[in-house]
Parts: structure tokens; sequence; C-alpha cells
């Protein structure tokens, strides 16, 4: 990972939307502060999915569940984009 927490940039991947990566919006202050990906972790607060996608929260009405797999992409030592996604 990134040692700027905030270097590491953060998808999420959702099978109710056809398994596209979506791309969250930054950590915040709160987040970074939280972080320590010296020690392999980031915190993180997931959006709402109607401020993740930008719409009105009623677009959401017809979903009892929603599914999403937190992806982080951050350069390896090499400087190579990797991703690291929690097993499913």
């Amino acid at each position: 990972m990134n040692e700027n927490p905030q270097s590491n940039i953060v998808y999420l991947r959702s099978y109710e939307f056809n398994d596209i990566e979506i791309p969250a919006p930054p950590l915040d202050e709160d987040d970074a502060f939280n972080s320590n990906p010296m020690l392999g972790f980031i915190t993180y607060r997931i959006p709402s999915p109607h401020e993740l996608f930008g719409v009105d929260a009623a677009t959401f009405d017809t979903y009892q569940y929603l599914h999403f797999y937190v992806i982080v992409k951050a350069p390896d030592v090499f400087g190579e984009e990797q991703s690291m996604e929690c097993q499913r």
C-alpha cells in the first residue's frame, strides 16, 4: 500500500451492477488519520449508494440488499499498480 493513506485508491465492486468497478470517493482526513498502511490497513467509510452513484436515494428503493466488495489499488514495490481485494 501507499504510505500516504489518501494515495490509495478505493473501488467498489457489486454483482448487482454487473461486477463493474466503481471508483469511490477518496479517503477523507478522518479515514487517513485512522489508517496505517505500513501495518497493512486503511480505514474507509463507504458512502451511501445514492452518494456513490450521484443519484436520488429513491433510485435504490427496489433493492432489498446491495453487496459491495472493496478493492484498493496502489503501486507495488516496482511502481506498478496492483489491486488488493478481499476474498469473496
